[in-house]
């Protein structure tokens, strides 16, 4: 059945991938593990459905956006109940949004994997490989509103917020998005409009015209409560992820990633999060001497509270009785009896960190390519990387005193690399009050560690690689504000937590007390 409508808006630009993105389709590979999405003409794309999904997350997050306009204008379906007349018919969505096409980027590989934190190896069944569409990829955008009189100055006003949060930067799309990956701008819009308010206004509609028009304009919106942190830092020893694929004259190569048709050196947001999460885990053990859980499975062992808080927490299995017997799922079926809570995702988000050298893709195929320690050398030279340096390792037969049969290897290690920040945004919305501060101090807790020397990062953290130096760290956000700390920002010059005062901190400390006080364990003072 038609439903009546007087006006069109048509919004579209570009979105531009200012981190490498993923999503996920249907078609099996046999390179990776998780595939990206391809459309029928063999194009990586975005579906519809999947920028709705997030689109309407993201409008439903702004501030000033009510429920029932998100349901007026995304659509909904009526509660069905049997014991119960239907007192709503429900719609379907009043915005249209077309499949994106992605261009620009070839696609890479990056490897996750997940650590036993008994063992310090990787865990059974964890690990596993995606494709990402490198950062700088361009996804062309179009949304139509549709608008009914009733609605459509506050359908506009709504509107105007989320392409707003769009151009900021705010919404993320895709996998991972706590690792890194999804983080995309809205360039170059355009906001057209059709009417249909008499004849000719219908006839234009029906050639295909348009009106240009602007959209109201906002303040700026606000998702949730976010803290920004921003820290500067630079390597003492070589810091790197070790890619999957290994060189001719090397072994082991640093992993590399696309930035505007050039490559970096690259610390995924994956690899940051996790040094983070393992050192969080460290803390909160050691505070409610809580030891139990490391002979568990690794995903009962990463169970720990404020931990799955702040770094999430991922779907469990759920038991239920069929013909009398237990039977495990990783789906959860409508009679299930829940014993693990449900999938969370985490309120740290880790961007990727790049390093600032550029290298040549030509360049690099050379590195890969030498065969011997001069050519190697000259291909290094060529791609500005003259001080990095292969570095040869071997394990040692405790029986002969000789090389372990083929424990000999080697590690382009870079060297005097200029890094840019390491960026991270702690997402303190909708969490209750009582976890707020305490998620904080968590956090707190763990910059200072990282300050001190006491978090590596990258590949071969325990053979002397991935130390780093902290040298500023800056916090921004509403969320110090109400902390009562002047003008809502907290800078730390060479990471030095020592130099920290204020009644705010006296606060935020008893806040952690009293948390602990609640978890089960007396604790001590941070």
């Amino acid at each position: 059945m038609a439903r009546p409508i007087n006006s069109r808006i048509q919004v579209c630009g570009t979105l531009v991938a200012e981190s490498p993105l993923h999503v996920g389709g249907l078609e099996q590979s046999v390179e990776v593990d998780l595939s990206l999405a391809v459309n029928g003409q063999g194009q990586y794309y975005i579906p519809g459905t999947s920028l709705a999904g997030v689109l309407r997350a993201g409008m439903a997050a702004i501030d000033g956006i009510d429920a029932g306009l998100i349901r007026t204008l995304w659509g909904f379906q009526p509660e069905r109940d049997s014991n119960k007349p239907v007192t709503q018919t429900g719609h379907a969505s009043f915005i249209l949004i077309k499949d994106a096409v992605v261009t620009g980027g070839q696609p890479e590989r990056r490897d996750g994997v997940a650590i036993d934190r008994a063992w310090g190896a990787t865990a059974e069944h964890m690990k596993y490989d995606r494709a990402i569409l490198p950062k700088g990829s361009m996804i062309a955008f179009h949304l139509t509103l549709e608008q009914q009189s009733q609605q459509s100055e506050t359908s506009q006003i709504a509107l105007a917020k989320l392409i707003q949060a769009l151009e900021q930067g705010e919404i993320r799309l895709g996998a991972a998005k706590t690792r890194g990956l999804g983080c995309v701008k809205l360039t170059n819009v355009q906001v057209q409009k059709q009417t249909f308010a008499d004849r000719t206004k219908m006839l234009q509609v029906l050639q295909g015209q348009w009106e240009s028009m602007a959209l109201p304009t906002t303040e700026q919106p606000v998702l949730s409560t976010q803290l920004q942190i921003q820290i500067d830092w630079q390597p003492i020893d070589p810091v790197m992820v070790k890619a999957e694929a290994a060189g001719i004259a090397v072994d082991i190569l640093p992993l590399v990633s696309t930035v505007n048709d050039r490559l970096r050196l690259v610390l995924p947001g994956s690899s940051i999060k996790g040094a983070l999460r393992s050192q969080a885990e460290r803390i909160i053990r050691t505070v409610r001497a809580d030891q139990d859980n490391l002979n568990q499975s690794f995903d009962q062992q990463v169970q720990l509270p404020l931990v799955t808080e702040l770094f999430g927490r991922a779907a469990k299995k759920v038991e239920r009785q069929a013909n009398g017997k237990t039977q495990n799922s990783g789906i959860e079926p409508s009679n299930a009896a829940k014993v693990e809570p449900s999938r969370q995702i985490g309120r740290l988000f880790v961007k990727d960190c790049y390093a600032k050298n550029p290298i040549e893709s030509q360049a690099w195929d050379q590195v890969m390519a030498a065969t011997t320690s001069d050519d190697l050398q000259k291909a290094l030279q060529q791609a500005g990387l003259e001080h990095t340096q292969a570095a040869h390792h071997v394990a040692i037969d405790r029986w002969t005193g000789g090389a372990s049969d083929g424990a000999l290897y080697s590690v382009l290690e870079p060297m005097n690399m200029a890094w840019h920040p390491i960026q991270l945004i702690l997402e303190l919305g909708q969490l209750a009050i009582s976890l707020q501060r305490p998620l904080l101090m968590l956090l707190l807790l763990l910059l200072r560690d990282l300050s001190s020397k006491r978090i590596p990062l990258g590949f071969a953290v325990n053979r002397g690689m991935g130390t780093i130096r902290v040298s500023h760290i800056k916090l921004t956000g509403s969320i110090l504000a109400e902390l009562q700390i002047e003008n809502g920002v907290i800078e730390i010059p060479d990471g030095d937590f020592s130099r920290l005062q204020g009644n705010w901190l006296t606060s935020l400390n008893q806040d952690w007390q009293n948390w602990l006080n609640a978890n089960g364990n007396d604790g001590d003072k941070a």
